[in-house]
């Protein structure tokens, strides 16, 4: 069986199981639906619900990431072939696609992992898959993408934001904040101290890790500021928030003009 409704996106659900108690339990938790059909049905009436059934599907594994069923092709009746007269090629081909289908929707989807094969549990803890679940994982990865070419605005944000971890860099140190002020931001645990000062001169590649992390999260929120609610996780920023982030866009923008006009003016004096 498998689901006819549709997402917030209104992308068309692609869930798929062989059981009726289960299809009934995914349509009321994901879409809302409610079966108007109460009590049994009268004798040789038809009940309309929100599945298609004799739908044909696999699974690669009984539990773990591949253990979502997909739908797949049934077979067509084919002319009987001669004994011993196999297309290998064809079986093999068909094997493939089916085998890239699968990868490719399991990688579209956020699906839950078995907890013990989850490589992050904080992510198990905050519930990332009922988040995040019925969005597009692709969608989603382009929200925190590497800024593009045609991006001049998130590229200046994200070059500020650079010069303002080396200038927090400059200022972090025992001249300026002092050495309590080392220990206390050091700090793992409010009622542990320390025993180290920290160090805001660490390695270059462990900046970057951090400041990629920061930058991920700056490029999303831009972004998806100009999404529709619906098409995004939902979140909502503070009106201190909102004033802030339209004040530093504005900002960026009147640079970029500024910029675009200074070019203008260099290449006509040429």
């Amino acid at each position: 069986m498998q689901c006819q409704l549709h997402d917030e996106a209104q992308r068309p659900c692609r869930f798929v199981i062989c059981n009726e108690d289960e299809i009934r339990k995914h349509c009321r938790k994901k879409h809302g639906w409610e079966n108007k059909q109460k009590g049994r049905p009268k004798a040789g009436t038809e009940q309309d619900f929100p599945w298609r059934t004799g739908v044909h599907c696999q699974h690669f594994f009984v539990r773990g990431p591949g253990a979502q069923f997909f739908e797949v092709h049934a077979a067509e009746p084919s002319p009987a072939m001669p004994s011993g007269d196999v297309d290998l090629e064809a079986i093999k081909n068909e094997l493939g696609r089916v085998m890239k289908q699968a990868a490719e929707e399991e990688h579209r989807q956020i699906t839950e992992p078995e907890e013990a094969r989850e490589p992050n549990s904080w992510l198990c803890r905050v519930g990332w898959v009922d988040h995040l679940g019925h969005f597009d994982r692709k969608a989603l990865g382009e929200l925190v993408a590497p800024v593009k070419e045609d991006e001049p605005e998130l590229q200046i944000l994200c070059t500020a934001f650079d010069w303002l971890i080396q200038d927090a860099q400059y200022h972090a140190v025992r001249k300026v904040v002092g050495l309590e002020a080392l220990f206390e931001a050091n700090k793992k645990e409010v009622n542990k101290e320390t025993q180290m000062p920290f160090n805001s001169w660490m390695d270059i590649t462990t900046v970057k890790t951090y400041t990629d992390v920061c930058k991920q999260l700056l490029r999303y929120i831009f972004r998806s500021k100009d999404v529709e609610p619906e098409k995004r996780p939902a979140y909502e920023l503070t009106e201190s928030q909102q004033m802030c982030i339209e004040d530093v866009w504005t900002s960026i923008e009147e640079l970029v003009w500024w910029k675009e006009e200074q070019m203008g003016d260099s290449e006509s004096r040429e």
